[in-house]
C-alpha cells in the first residue's frame, strides 16, 4: 500500500529518498501549530512518530491548529496520532500524553527520544524556552537534528539546527530570551507585531495571538527542512517567512 499512498511524490522525490523518508523516526514535542506539520510528514511518507503533549484540545485551538471539534478534551498527542492512523494506518506512532518538563526529562529522553533521527521542537516558549534549551542542548551533544519552528502571528521563524539556536538564546527569563531571540534574527519586525511583543513584555496580553497561516507556513517549511536533509541539500540555518509585510 505504501507504493500507492506515495506514488506520486516520484520522481520529485527518488525511490531511495523516499525509503529513507519512510524509515525516518520523527519526534515532533508540542502539538499545538505543528500539529500540522505531523500532517505533512505522514503525507511525506514518514512512518515512524514519537508524539509528545500533556495539553488537551480546545475550542480556542480551532484558528490555528490541525484538531476539529470532535477532538475538543481529547489528549492533543493521542488525538493527532488518530488523526495520522487515518491517513496511513501502518504508521508506527507512540502517543505521549505529558508535557516535556525539567522534571520527567531524562525519562522521557532516555525511554523515547535517545534514538530519534529528527526532533521538532513546538514546545510553547513561555515559560518551555527553558526546556528547548536543555532538548537542544541534548541534541547536539548526541548528534540528533534538532528543528525549532515559532509561528509569529501571521508568519514563521524556523531554526534547523541545536548549535544556532543555543547561540541565540540570552536572558534571564523566558520572554526575555525569546524576545532578544526574535530581534537578533528577524531583520524587519512588523509594526503590528511590534506592539504586540510591547504588550507581551508588559504582561498586558496573556498569549501570542497566532493564524492558521503561521501554523501552516511553520509546518511546511518544517516538512521541506525534512526532505531537504534527506536529499542532502544545504539548509540554512534561519529561515524566516513573513507573507503579510
Amino acid at each position: 500500500m505504501y507504493e500507492q499512498l506515495f506514488g506520486r511524490n516520484f520522481p520529485l522525490i527518488s525511490e531511495e529518498e523516499q525509503r529513507m523518508i519512510k524509515n525516518l523516526k520523527i519526534a515532533i514535542v508540542g502539538l499545538g501549530a505543528l500539529s500540522f506539520a505531523a500532517e505533512y510528514l505522514v503525507r511525506m511518507g514518514v512512518e515512524n512518530f514519537v508524539l509528545v503533549d500533556g495539553d488537551k484540545v480546545e475550542v480556542v485551538n480551532m484558528n490555528h491548529q490541525k484538531y476539529t471539534l470532535d477532538d475538543i478534551r481529547k489528549n492533543k498527542a493521542k488525538a493527532l496520532a488518530e488523526s495520522l492512523l487515518k491517513i496511513n494506518p501502518e504508521i508506527k506512532v507512540t502517543a505521549l500524553p505529558t508535557f516535556l518538563l525539567e522534571q520527567n526529562f531524562d525519562e522521557i529522553w532516555n525511554n523515547y527520544l535517545f534514538n530519534i533521527d529528527i526532533i521538532i521542537d513546538g514546545i510553547d516558549p513561555i515559560p518551555g524556552i527553558l526546556v528547548s534549551r536543555k532538548l537542544a542542548q541534548k541534541c547536539k551533544e548526541q548528534n540528533i537534528i534538532y528543528l525549532y519552528p515559532l509561528d509569529l502571528g501571521n508568519g514563521t521563524l524556523v531554526i534547523t539546527n541545536a548549535e544556532k539556536f543555543l547561540n541565540l538564546l540570552n536572558g534571564d527569563e523566558p520572554l526575555e530570551m525569546l524576545m532578544k531571540m526574535i530581534q537578533k534574527v528577524v531583520i524587519s519586525i512588523p509594526t503590528r507585531n511590534e506592539a504586540i511583543f510591547e504588550k507581551l513584555m508588559k504582561r498586558e496580553l496573556e498569549y501570542y495571538p497566532q493564524t492558521v497561516i503561521a501554523a501552516v507556513t511553520a509546518s511546511v517549511i518544517t516538512a521541506a527542512v525534512v526532505l531537504q536533509i534527506i536529499q542532502e541539500k544545504k539548509v540554512p540555518s534561519i529561515i524566516y517567512c513573513d507573507f503579510t509585510t
